[in-house]
């Protein structure tokens, strides 16, 4: 004859495994609402898309935040990555598009007169990069800036000194893609305009 088990033995094990799963339940819902956001994407989307404190998607860097501090798109594709010192922006950023293409760029570098500064650039959608220029920390560009159109054609190519055109040039191109202007700078001043046709 079978032996009987008594009949408290699979409750207890039910009770135990339900209490257990609720435990971890509130634990991983704990971490959630209160964990650091730069843990992982999980924690920062539910604190910047559920939670009442942060429902806009943006959590800012607390105070006194050193490091990169990431944000998330509700999908989890990260939307950027921004370097802090002591609570402070360094300058030194990276941000993406919600397809996942690199949008913009700053980072550190030392300008054509050896003042300190920052390299930006910025790409269209489609992975076509929009502009690129050195410049100082106050954002003046400073130094070598070129942008572009969508299609990839030249739009500027221009020096500039503490946020004045210096030397260089500026088109406008038509629906085709042809120059019809071109403005030439030297020495901070408009030289002259060249109409259509030049190269």
């Amino acid at each position: 004859m079978a032996e009987e088990r008594p009949q408290g033995c699979w409750r207890s094990r039910l009770l135990t495994a339900f209490f257990s799963l609720l435990g971890l339940a509130l634990v991983a819902l704990l971490i959630l609402r209160f964990g650091d956001p730069q843990w992982c994407s999980y924690i920062y989307r539910f604190q910047a898309y559920v939670s009442p404190t942060h429902n806009s998607g943006w959590i800012p860097a607390p105070e006194g935040y050193s490091g990169v501090w990431r944000r998330y798109y509700e999908d989890g594709k990260i939307w950027s990555a921004d370097e802090y010192a002591d609570g402070q922006p360094t300058g030194e950023s990276k941000e993406w598009y919600a397809s996942g293409q690199l949008k913009h760029h700053v980072a550190r570098t030392t300008l054509m007169d050896g003042k300190e500064g920052f390299l930006h650039m910025e790409w269209y959608e489609t992975g076509q990069k929009a502009w690129e220029a050195t410049m100082l920390p106050d954002l003046r560009r400073h130094g070598e800036y070129q942008s572009w159109t969508e299609s990839g054609l030249p739009e500027e190519h221009m020096e500039y000194r503490n946020g004045t055109p210096w030397r260089g040039w500026r088109r406008e191109h038509d629906g085709s893609g042809k120059v019809v202007v071109e403005l030439v700078f030297e020495n901070g001043k408009p030289a002259k305009a060249r109409p259509s046709g030049a190269n």
